[in-house]
């Protein structure tokens, strides 16, 4: 991997509405004799709170998004988007330390995410009761689930499951966590080499590994160096000029990682074709550096993206979002 270099969120947010289907009434219910997780153990390792079987798994300290360049604009999305009443507001500045978060290749795509913070479960509540509608006037609904209170806004899934720990995600997501919580046994879920990521210490940490799952054909069509991707190891920062990264893709021949590394090169150049378009947009030039060679199966990259542009996409990514989906 790329030497961690130390130059001087939302957390990626991609959620689907996913119905979960009642049993039939002849279902045999069977009482289980564990006992459910405590609030200790449930604050001791929110690692081991995320279910098994993740594609990709992401480590994001909030207290360095809260101090970088987008802070505001990530702030805004983050209290835009959460699924708790308007009069029970949680303040990623205030209230937010870290965040884990596990992608499921499920029948969409499912995450799960470990909110470590300061929360109040009977505020939220009693603000759900009062008043259940979020920042924007839209509904909050309701519903409880393996002995907890489950909030759902627009396929986005929240529950407090204690004063310093909150999970957050699509309804499966949330769900397959507190099924964990309920049967009481919480295993850190972790790959070795992933634990080894976290031991450096960076504010941002992304692991994938589709082995086990690849990539639908319909993004590896729009993103060539995509093919024949096997892992990626990225760590990041939140230094100028806003987002750091650097790491490494895997891919399964020495050939396709170098076809892929000029690909990325390509692909960082050509938006050089669209500056004067995203001048006019006011949209920053998004890309301050991109290198990216072969060594071996991997392609070693080094981006730096600027977070003014970042900032801009946070603020409008209703709109991008609304317009990539139809």
């Amino acid at each position: 991997m790329t030497r961690w270099f130390g130059r001087g969120r939302r957390v990626l947010a991609l959620f689907l509405l996913l119905t979960v289907g009642c049993g039939s009434p002849q279902e045999v219910v069977r009482q289980t004799t564990r006992t459910p997780a405590t609030a200790a153990q449930i604050d001791a390792d929110p690692w081991a709170l995320l279910p098994r079987g993740a594609v990709a798994w992401a480590d994001v300290d909030a207290k360095a998004v809260n101090a970088s360049s987008f802070a505001e604009e990530a702030r805004t999305l983050w209290l835009d988007t959460l699924p708790v009443s308007r009069t029970a507001s949680i303040d990623p500045t205030r209230d937010v330390d870290r965040i884990r978060l596990g992608v499921y290749a499920t029948v969409g795509a499912d995450v799960a995410m470990i909110v470590s913070g300061r929360f109040s479960p009977a505020k939220i509540q009693e603000a759900a009761k009062k008043d259940a509608l979020a920042r924007h006037g839209k509904p909050v609904v309701a519903a409880h689930f393996a002995g907890f209170d489950v909030y759902v806004l627009e396929g986005l899934a929240l529950v407090p499951l204690t004063s310093r720990t909150l999970v957050l995600g699509t309804e499966i997501g949330v769900r397959r966590v507190l099924e964990r919580v309920e049967s009481g046994r919480l295993v850190r879920p972790l790959p070795p080499w992933f634990e080894k990521m976290l031991s450096t210490g960076a504010p941002w940490a992304l692991g994938v590994d589709l082995d086990a799952q690849p990539v639908p054909a319909v993004v590896r069509t729009r993103l060539t160096f995509l093919e024949g991707l096997r892992a990626a190891r990225l760590l990041g920062n939140f230094d100028l000029p806003g987002l750091n990264l650097a790491g490494a893709l895997t891919y399964d021949r020495p050939d396709t990682a170098a076809a892929a590394a000029a690909d990325i090169e390509a692909q960082a150049a050509a938006l050089d074709q669209y500056a004067v378009l995203m001048s006019v947009l006011r949209i920053p030039r998004p890309l301050r550096r991109v290198q990216a060679q072969a060594v071996g199966q991997d392609a070693q990259v080094v981006v730096e993206v600027e977070g003014r542009a970042i900032g801009v996409l946070l603020a409008r990514f209703r709109e991008i979002a609304d317009g990539l989906s139809e």
